[in-house]
């Protein structure tokens, strides 16, 4: 900046100079950086809250993330040096969706390792209604307990069947193991709604894709609740619109 070279300087110094800087955009003029706006009240107020704050407002922006930087006096800048002074934020680091989904389970892959002798992963769908079927949208392992995954062959034991169900809408890609009756429905949280050609939710015949839950993780099962009362892929669509115009 200004042909000095600010990297052998500490953070506060750096973070100073960086604040005087003004870019142009769109007619407007602004500042290049700036603190994390304060929030009001205990929760809000933390430093963990007002940074997550900044956070999920440019990964609403469509940005990858943020960069965390030290604000202590020995934080200079190394160029090539993972460490704790310099730390990327990126949206696969902890923003999630703001609702969970319902989604049913009509799959399973083979547990490998430590999860042998049980089920190592779920295949999970929504339901379409115009269509009553139910087309995938992610596999899902993680999430579970050591005592959620022992029980998964009892549980789903009563829904087994040896072949493809007839409602049961997948891509070879995403062909499990073994197959359950559309029955059993389980809360789900990820990361995000993606578009993907391995599942087949809202599937597009023309361009071969559909739409699909990043870093799936189950919460609970909804034993109360019909496969048919699950997320519908209209509701999966309808996330996949909000978080992309958003």
């Amino acid at each position: 900046m200004s042909g000095l070279r600010h990297d052998p300087r500490p953070g506060p110094e750096r973070r100073d100079q960086y604040q005087t800087i003004r870019i142009s955009r769109r007619g407007t003029r602004r500042r290049a950086c700036g603190p994390a706006p304060d929030g009001e009240g205990d929760e809000a107020g933390s430093p963990l809250r007002k940074r997550g704050v900044v956070h999920l407002a440019c990964i609403e922006r469509g940005l990858e993330g943020v960069v965390c930087k030290s604000c202590a006096e020995d934080s200079f800048y190394r160029a090539g040096a993972r460490e704790w002074q310099w730390i990327k934020w990126k949206s696969d680091y902890g923003t999630e969706l703001a609702d969970t989904l319902d989604l049913v389970v009509v799959g399973a892959n083979a547990g490998r390792g430590k999860r042998a002798g049980t089920y190592g992963s779920v295949l999970c769908a929504a339901y379409n209604h115009e269509e009553d079927i139910f087309q995938t949208v992610c596999g899902m392992g993680t999430g579970f307990t050591d005592a959620d995954l022992a029980d998964l062959p009892r549980r789903l034991a009563g829904v087994r069947v040896d072949r493809q169900p007839t409602r049961v809408m997948v891509t070879p890609q995403a062909v499990p193991d073994f197959w359950f009756a559309p029955t059993l429905v389980a809360e789900v949280l990820g990361l995000e709604i993606t578009e993907s050609p391995v599942h087949t939710c809202n599937w597009d015949p023309e361009r071969r894709r559909g739409l699909a839950l990043r870093f799936p993780r189950f919460v609970r099962w909804r034993h109360e609740k019909s496969p048919e009362a699950a997320t519908t892929t209209a509701e999966v669509a309808a996330m996949f619109r909000r978080r992309r115009e958003g």
